[in-house]
């Protein structure tokens, strides 16, 4: 594999600031760039090339099941791309066209699971949240577009030298939301005042556990346990659902949120209850 290609596979391995989509971008492109710039004398070797690239993605990151579903997604494709072409730039072609395709959907996906989460928000609400989500992020600015107002309360989110829950209180900020970070090892042990915990997440797991930053778990725990009105949902699109694999390892600054803390899941398909929420991820089992 070309040292370009390595590179960027390890800006994506080393990036602590993005979101699960844009880095499953960020690989769509690494596989982009190993196409345009393939020197494969011929089809066999080019699409062997292009396997290697894609085991490498698909590997990268293992908390973040879009990288792995959308790099996945484009090998499912690569067969059809090969049928259809009877070149070597024929094949290439397709190929890019699979890849933008595949950009696409992952931001269509994102940008529908933001608007159905804005619109779940009631004004005046009150939200509890830690890490850092850009689906999250926006979908608070989304909501204030519609003119709501809230309150937010953040855990700090400490790893290592960044505090992801500072990174959100900026961007609220920026929309002129009132917004307090919590150090991580206080949090109110009712909640109270605390209408909605509103959570992104890296994984979804067939089982409705969800993977997702520090400290999560603590957070949707102390909703279920102590407050149980409280009611806990997650925001994320259907291609970060792993519905046919488990993590070995979860990545350090990763937390497993078992699915009985969930009450419920959003995604670009709707808003999901407990109830429903098992059925929904199975339906979507095409994506694993």
């Amino acid at each position: 594999m070309m040292k370009p290609l390595l590179d960027d596979i390890d800006a994506i391995i080393t990036n602590r600031t993005s979101g699960a989509s844009e880095l499953a971008v960020q690989a769509l492109q690494a596989l982009a760039k190993s196409v345009k710039t393939s020197q494969a004398a011929t089809p066999e070797l080019f699409t062997s090339e292009l396997q290697e690239v894609i085991a490498a993605l698909a590997k990268c990151r293992p908390t973040m099941a879009t990288i792995y579903n959308a790099v996945h997604r484009f090998q499912q494709q690569l067969q059809t791309c090969v049928e259809l072409s009877s070149t070597l730039p024929e094949l290439q072609n397709y190929c890019m066209k699979a890849l933008d395709q595949l950009k696409k959907d992952v931001i269509v996906n994102k940008k529908q699971s933001i608007i159905n989460a804005a619109n779940f928000i009631n004004t005046g609400t009150t939200i509890a949240t830690c890490s850092y989500s850009s689906t999250l992020v926006d979908a608070i600015h989304n909501a204030v577009l519609q003119g709501k107002t809230m309150l937010l309360l953040v855990m700090k989110s400490q790893a290592g030298a960044i505090s992801y829950g500072e990174q959100s209180r900026l961007r609220f900020a920026a929309d002129g939301l009132n917004c307090r970070v919590i150090p991580d090892d206080i949090l109110p042990d009712s909640l109270d005042g605390v209408d909605l915990v509103l959570l992104g997440a890296d994984t979804v797991f067939k089982d409705g556990s969800v993977l997702n930053g520090y400290p999560s778990l603590k957070l949707a725990e102390t909703a279920a346990v102590h407050n149980p009105t409280v009611p806990v949902y997650v925001i994320c699109d259907s291609l970060k659902f792993s519905l046919d694999r488990r993590l070995d390892k979860i990545e350090e600054g990763f937390e497993a949120i078992p699915f009985k803390f969930i009450t419920g899941l959003i995604s670009e398909d709707g808003v999901f209850k407990k109830e429903k929420m098992l059925d929904y991820l199975s339906s979507r089992a095409i994506y694993s």
